[in-house]
């Protein structure tokens, strides 16, 4: 991780995408995968919230592997949608995508990176959804 990216990630803080948790816990060598491990052992901001709980539990393959995950996600601090401006704001996303001619597939996607918009932190992700979300807004991604 560079000193400039590292300093700016430890003033604002990350919010690793589904994407990335999968690659992290699979032991993938991905650059989202890379970046998270580094940014766990370095202690910087690292975030959760429900959507990204639930995407990645919903992929485990039994209950005793769900348990560990989850334990492990209890470790970072949780932040929450704001009823209703986030999702009023997720769909603004979608729509001024779609203005532009991107396609977003994901509603989740729109509802976390408008929740990151909201909290000022990036989004660590492997996701082309993300990618079109920040070229119309605010989003920070890494």
């Amino acid at each position: 991780m560079s000193g400039e990216t590292k300093s700016v990630l430890n003033s604002i803080g990350i919010l690793p995408d589904t994407s990335a948790w999968i690659d992290f816990f699979r032991g993938n060598n991905s650059k989202a995968a890379n970046f998270l491990t580094e940014s766990i052992q370095s202690d910087s901001s690292i975030f959760i919230t429900g959507l990204i709980v639930t995407e990645i539990l919903r992929g485990c393959t039994n209950e005793r592997q769900s348990l560990k995950v989850l334990s492990s996600l209890r470790a970072f601090p949780f932040i929450e949608p704001i009823y209703p401006k986030t999702y009023i704001d997720a769909a603004s996303l979608y729509r001024t995508a779609r203005t532009k001619g991107l396609t977003i597939r994901s509603t989740v996607d729109c509802i976390i990176a408008a929740l990151a918009i909201e909290h000022n932190i990036a989004v660590l992700h492997s996701d082309r959804d993300y990618k079109a979300i920040a070229k119309i807004s605010k989003l920070q991604e890494v």
